[in-house]
């Protein structure tokens, strides 16, 4: 469908919003009927377009408004965030500067790469405030870091969007490492809007350094960084360093400036390398995500079109966000198996042919015996097809990653799946009792580093336990390996 300018959104009241955009048809009809609070299968059914694509192609006009107003916008709350923009976007009409900057604004979303989904507008709310103050304030280097799949790169891109952020940094750049970034070049390329090796003249670290530094000092930029684990790498002792020791080099010299409006951004899976020694600790600040509360949850639910019919159908869904203690990766695929045939949205339905699952997971839950799994009969993160897909996509590279690097935490990880609850650190060293007191110290630490164990404070003294997710995939792993032993 060709693209055709839209002069004016009509946003309720009889008011209407002039906002200049290209719209083609279908997006048009999507504004048109979630005016009219019409669901996206009902929008399907008048289009004739398949359900999924509408919500695709619905994710991307709300990212897009998102992007231009500065605040999360969803199918729910368009109208009166557009209401807003416009009477914000009235009360500077007679500053000139002010209206000119609206070009820039879309320039800004255009460099938001990260895919949009629905989950980065859900809950944390007083997490996005607190962060944002920090990016506002001191802090220059600001690291998300968690377990697969629990919404770093989608919090980070939720921050950017920020009406405070975006008003103060000029120009946003979403870095990918998994693109991957190869040398500390091809990042100063991106940075610096270089397209090819060709076109840009240093080479050498004395001088490509003072050239990015110069360029931040002079330039307010909010950078992304995301997957920060694929450019760092495990040394003997188990410590993280960047695999290019100038990423270390740039960083330290990042945070040691007197002057920097610049300000970065890390996502990852693993703690982020210490920079200069831990000299600038105040200008860093790392938070450890945890998954969605149950309300954020049941939210997350409702923002996906998974009405509950009664209390029982509630009952279902609260167990299955408690069972994967709010993960919104797992939860995304569950609503995602629950939509689609057979089930088409009948909870009670997807609860029948896989509630016994999530039963058993409560029980081991309940059960605090911290005794020897002996082949735990359930397979959690696998009871489905398209959920086994997402393991083997996103989990198990963490796995797969960690066995090459440091087998003996690979080890200690799958053995520590026979836990069904915390335990303390003693009891998880004792696993590996054979290793070397050294090797067990430095095993179990990376474990942590990789934000592979959850703590938990029982009688005064911390414990440790994995999370449900990853215990699953342990277990299938944790028989791999006795097999191979065995065999």
């Amino acid at each position: 469908m060709d693209s055709e300018p839209v002069k004016s959104i009509v946003v309720g009241s009889g008011e209407d919003f002039d906002l200049e955009l290209h719209l083609n048809d279908l997006q048009w009809l999507i504004i048109n009927c979630a005016t009219q609070r019409q669901t996206y299968q009902q929008i399907a059914d008048i289009s004739g377009y398949d359900h999924d694509y509408i919500k695709h192609v619905a994710a991307d006009l709300w990212h897009l408004l998102s992007s231009i107003t500065g605040e999360a916008v969803s199918k729910h709350n368009f109208q009166s965030v557009l209401k807003r923009y416009q009477r914000s976007q009235s009360t500077l009409a007679s500053d000139s500067s002010q209206v000119s900057a609206s070009p820039s604004s879309l320039a800004y979303s255009q460099q938001v790469s990260i895919e949009a989904q629905e989950i980065r507008w859900i809950g944390r709310q007083a997490l996005i405030s607190e962060l944002s103050q920090k990016i506002l304030g001191n802090c220059r280097i600001l690291s998300l870091v968690g377990i697969t799949g629990i919404g770093k790169s989608s919090l980070a891109v939720r921050l950017a969007l920020e009406p405070t952020i975006t008003q103060k940094y000029s120009h946003l750049l979403v870095i990918h490492c998994s693109d991957p970034i190869d040398t500390f070049e091809d990042m100063v390329r991106q940075i610096l809007g270089v397209n090819s090796p060709q076109e840009e003249a240093p080479q050498s670290s004395t001088e490509l350094l003072p050239l990015l530094i110069n360029h931040l000092q002079q330039n307010a930029i909010l950078l992304i960084l995301d997957a920060l684990e694929e450019i760092v790498i495990t040394k003997k002792n188990g410590a993280y360093q960047f695999s290019d020791s100038r990423f270390e080099a740039f960083f330290s010299q990042f945070l040691k400036v007197e002057s920097m409006p610049a300000r970065y951004i890390f996502t990852s899976q693993i703690s982020p390398p210490m920079l200069d020694q831990g000299r600038y600790r105040c200008r860093m600040h790392v938070e450890s995500l945890q998954g969605l509360s149950l309300d954020e949850s049941l939210d997350l639910f409702s923002a996906w079109e998974i009405p509950a019919k009664n209390l029982i159908e509630q009952n279902y869904l609260q167990r299955y966000c408690q069972a994967y203690e709010g993960h919104p990766l797992a939860l995304q695929v569950i609503a995602g198996e629950i939509i689609e045939p057979p089930y088409s949205r009948n909870i009670t339905a997807y609860w029948n042919e896989f509630g016994a699952e999530i039963e058993a997971l409560e029980q081991t839950q309940l059960h605090r015996d911290n005794q020897q799994h002996q082949h735990d009969t359930f397979n959690l993160a696998s009871y489905s097809l398209s959920l086994a897909d997402l393991v083997e996509q996103r989990v198990e590279q963490t796995f797969k990653r960690l066995r090459e690097q440091y087998f003996l935490a690979y080890q200690l990880l799958c053995m520590g799946s026979i836990f069904r609850s915390a335990v303390d650190k003693e009891g998880w060293l004792f696993l590996i009792y054979d290793a070397a007191a050294k090797e067990q110290i430095h095993a179990f630490q990376t474990l942590q580093r990789r934000f592979l164990l959850e703590m938990h404070l029982e009688n005064s003294k911390v414990h440790y336990r994995l999370h449900s997710l990853i215990r699953s995939v342990a277990l299938e792993h944790l028989d791999q390996l006795d097999a191979e032993f065995s065999a």
